[in-house]
């Protein structure tokens, strides 16, 4: 049974600008098991934007679809 699975984190440029500190990163997780020809039995993927800090305040955003 083959298993198909995938993964990528980018970590994007720091752009400081007006005392302004950011640091982002994108995360895409992917995994599928496949039967047969092309027959799909799961398909697993998660979306993550993280860590977007300026000066005193953050945001932490976390998106999962499965």
């Amino acid at each position: 049974m083959p298993i198909f699975s995938f993964n990528l984190k980018k970590y994007l440029p720091q752009q400081p600008s007006l005392g302004i500190s950011e640091k982002r990163a994108i995360q895409l997780n992917f995994a599928a098991v496949i039967i047969g020809d092309a027959k799909v039995l799961m398909i697993r993927s998660n979306f993550r934007f993280l860590s977007l800090q300026f000066r005193n305040f953050s945001i932490s955003l976390e998106v999962g679809l499965s």
